[in-house]
């Protein structure tokens, strides 16, 4: 057995044991097998590196566009969708249909890719195409649509990849089916002079067609297509027009007066008398109640009001901070608003300042002559009763579902006033949407009530407008957190969203006007934080396209009809 072991030690040994020249050579043969080895799977992993990176961006570019033309393909059908339910469409030939929704679904697909850059919207415009499939019996429609956005694949570029150019155009679908829940949408839209301006800079004079009132007064139009409102679809929109205050049509003001739901109030009180310096850390030092001129038939009232409530008193003014919570929303019935004929704004008094004027003075409105003459006496303006009530401003529209006469109503809007008071939007937008109010507006419909069975579902919202600060802040309080004569911005946006009403907010201006004191609040206003996967924020708006895209995309999200694939 000894032997044995010994005999086949023997033969293994010999196996492994090889002369020391053979061993250096079998040595350095592996050796630069091993480093040309580790040479080429270097080389072959970073070619799979850079190639899995391509693919990688190029997935990632894919589905951008993809994404792109899925808004188009979706604003499209939304579209070509309510414009079946229109009167007369319906009773085209099958082709003339698909003409005719043809044409609906690219303009707003269109629509829906103004945001590219220059050469890829032209390319996109060129080479996109639209195919409507519409079903009678459910009054919907399929669209696809198709384009080139611009681009090639960055995996072209690489020699591995056979210079492959990917996809020239990118094709997606969309498909609605309707729903039956209640939608009813205000419009506030601010009308202060401001709105006279171009997004970026003044009108060439006499020239009112691109200043920013007209470019809303589109884009709010286009807002009102889309939903396309009607009482078979339960939607229903309003508008709340305003400035430093808001206003009641001629019937309406007829009505509130015979019902003494708005006064002449007896006196008011006044926060600030005049704007003091500096502006940013000074307040007037009068805080007071005035009386106010007997009734005079010349001053008729013409309608408007803001925010102050008339007491047992007579006396105009906001209610007190603990009383905002039945006070905002109570009837006029329960406490009549006031007539703004003498209005409490930043700055007005009810008498001029005289001389010798306040070492801290800086300018005043006031309602009266100033007896002021010299250098300075432009600090000193005298304006007339019901001043920003003037040349017929727009008035409120409560809710219809009579299109015709709420594209009318926007059509007749035009800049008036010097202020600009979102909270006064916000709070009449809720009251439009109140159903407590039903009453008041005289809608045997609405406003809904969401608790109720039949309004299931039912979605409330309010496009709130703004082209600047709140000038009822000042430049003591750039956020509105805070105002001497009115609701803060901040509580009404609160209470409007305690409400379970939700906010869009849009600044036509130019985005770099937008500071970012007044970009946080307006965020903090909307209803973002409430539901992310919704957009409510507006504020990068540089073209006339870019506002009509907002209201349209407001719309797509407010519509009855949602998307199904």
């Amino acid at each position: 057995m000894v032997a044995g072991c010994l005999r086949r030690v023997t033969r293994t040994s010999a196996v492994i044991i090889q002369p020391a020249g053979m061993r250096l050579r079998i040595s350095n043969f592996l050796r630069d097998i091993r480093g040309g080895a580790t040479s080429f799977a270097a080389i072959f992993i970073a070619v799979m590196t850079v190639g899995a990176a391509a693919l990688i961006v190029d997935h990632n570019w894919l589905v951008d566009q993809r994404d792109t033309l899925k808004y188009a393909s979706d604003a499209g059908a939304i579209a070509a969708t309510i414009e079946m339910t229109r009167p007369g469409v319906q009773s085209k030939s099958d082709s003339e249909l698909i003409e005719h929704l043809k044409k609906v679904a690219r303009s707003y697909a269109l629509l829906n890719l103004t945001h590219l850059s220059g050469d890829q919207f032209k390319t996109a415009k060129d080479s996109l195409d639209v195919d409507v499939k519409p079903y009678r019996d459910s009054n919907t429609v399929d669209v696809t649509v198709s384009a080139n956005l611009g681009g090639t694949l960055f995996s072209r570029h690489l020699p591995i990849m056979d210079n492959s150019r990917g996809p020239e155009k990118v094709e997606v679908a969309a498909r609605v089916e309707g729903t039956s829940n209640p939608v009813e949408v205000v419009l506030a839209i601010d009308i202060s002079k401001s709105m006279r301006l171009t997004l970026g800079a003044k009108l060439p004079k006499g020239d009112e067609s691109a200043s920013r009132m007209e470019i809303v007064k589109q884009a709010a139009t286009s807002l009102v297509d889309i939903l396309g409102p009607n009482a078979e679809n339960r939607i229903a929109v309003g508008l709340v027009p305003w400035q430093a205050q808001v206003r009641l049509d001629s019937a309406t003001r007829t009505k509130w007066s015979n019902s003494d739901w708005a006064e002449r109030p007896v006196s008011r009180h006044y926060r600030a008398k005049y704007g003091c310096k500096p502006l940013g850390t000074c307040r007037a030092p009068e805080d007071l109640n005035k009386d106010l001129p007997l009734e005079d038939p010349r001053e008729e009232w013409s309608g408007c009001l803001d925010e102050h409530r008339v007491n047992s008193t007579g006396l105009a003014s906001l209610p007190a901070e603990d009383d905002y919570e039945t006070e905002l929303m109570s009837l006029p019935g329960d406490s009549a608003f006031a007539q703004g004929i003498y209005a409490s704004h930043y700055a007005y008094g009810i008498d001029c300042v005289q001389r010798p004027l306040p070492s801290d003075f800086n300018w005043q409105y006031c309602y009266g002559t100033s007896t002021i003459t010299g250098g300075d006496a432009w600090l000193v303006v005298p304006v007339g009763p019901q001043r920003l009530c003037e040349n017929d401003p727009g008035s409120v529209l409560p809710l219809t579902t009579d299109a015709s006469d709420l594209v009318s109503a926007i059509r007749d809007l035009k800049p008036v006033g010097w202020g600009t008071y979102s909270a006064l939007g916000l709070l009449w937008g809720q009251r439009l949407l109140t159903h407590s109010w039903k009453g008041v507006w005289g809608d045997s419909v609405h406003p809904v009530d969401p608790e109720a069975e039949e309004s299931t579902g039912a979605r409330k919202a309010i496009v709130l407008l703004t082209d600047g600060e709140d000038s009822q802040c000042s430049l003591r309080d750039p956020t509105c957190e805070k105002t001497d004569v009115g609701i803060a911005r901040e509580d009404a946006c609160e209470h409007v969203k305690d409400a379970d009403i939700e906010i869009f907010v849009i600044a036509a201006m130019q985005p770099d006007r937008v500071s970012e004191t007044l970009g946080d609040s307006l965020r903090a206003c909307s209803s973002q934080a409430e539901n992310p996967d919704g957009k409510y924020v507006f504020l990068n708006n540089t073209t006339p396209e870019d506002l009509e895209t907002a209201f349209a995309d407001i719309a797509n999200q407010l519509k009855v009809f949602r998307r199904v694939y």
